[in-house]
């Protein structure tokens, strides 16, 4: 069973990260997806999301690392799915920069 102070400083953090990149505050967005990680390591949306920033960032490597994460705790998130293909298609040259 998770604890409940966990589980709503996670929903936190994740809504911090979600309003942060949305702003274009990818560095401060990855910030909070890492802390809500260290909170629930197991937050596949979590790692989708930092994976997302990583790519804004242009940090293509560590961001395969992170959706892989994400598929391999939620092999149906098509977001992860479709933005590993997306960063694999950049780092090959075959993708628009974002």
């Amino acid at each position: 069973m998770s604890c409940p102070i966990c589980v709503y400083l996670n929903r936190k953090c994740s809504s911090l990260g979600n309003a942060l990149a949305e702003g274009g505050q990818y560095a401060e967005g990855a910030t909070q997806y890492a802390a809500c990680l260290k909170v629930k390591p197991d937050y596949a949306a979590a790692h989708s999301n930092l994976a997302l920033c990583l790519v804004r960032l242009n940090r293509y490597d560590e961001a395969v690392r992170e959706y892989e994460e994400a598929l391999r705790l939620d092999p149906t998130n098509t977001d992860a799915r479709n933005g590993l293909t997306y960063v694999q298609n950049l780092q090959r040259g075959a993708a628009p920069p974002p």
